[in-house]
């Protein structure tokens, strides 16, 4: 079956072979769990309508509303009902061996904040986005910088195919057939 990769393993590959890059100190000599935390690097909303078809697909154009900074604090307030799309900080080099998924930090849920991520594939290399949206009847502020998912590996038996995709590279939209 699927095996969950120890904080240990993960730290090793992260020094030894970049499987996170941008990924802060504090990470890595945190004690022990089966995850890394990632951040909120980039949020973005909507700014057109989407399509998906059998044989193509168009993600909504998207307008970047906030990006972290160094030196200084962003905050973005979630509107409720709004969805959003965030972009993290940390950038992800999955080998071939491995796969993985990201769930939510349970302030965001505990807030009335969804984050909607899915499965990053074996050879994806870049950021990484999900969906966020606000469910609760008032604003949710966010900063820029802020630890929003956990990032969990598993390792995979057998052969798997490199990943073939226009979000590779971290790209936000697609807008291809």
């Amino acid at each position: 079956g699927k095996m969950l990769l120890s904080h240990e393993k993960l730290v090793e590959l992260v020094r030894a072979n970049k499987l996170l890059e941008n990924i802060p100190e504090s990470e890595l000599t945190k004690a022990g769990g089966v995850s890394f935390d990632l951040r909120a690097g980039e949020i973005y909303e909507f700014a057109g309508e989407g399509f998906l078809g059998v044989n193509e697909r168009k993600t909504p154009e998207l307008k970047l509303i906030a990006k972290h900074d160094e030196a200084k604090s962003v905050k973005v307030i979630l509107e409720p009902n709004k969805y959003y799309v965030v972009k993290t900080l940390e950038k992800i080099n999955c080998p071939m061996h491995l796969a993985s998924t990201v769930v939510s930090r349970s302030t965001l849920f505990r807030s009335g904040v969804l984050l909607l991520g899915g499965l990053t594939d074996p050879g994806y290399n870049g950021e990484l986005s999900f969906g966020i949206i606000n469910i609760h009847s008032k604003p949710f502020t966010i900063e820029l910088g802020a630890r929003i998912a956990n990032v969990i590996f598993f390792k995979i038996e057998g052969k798997t195919n490199a990943y073939e995709s226009p979000y590779n590279g971290g790209n936000i939209g697609d807008n291809k057939a």
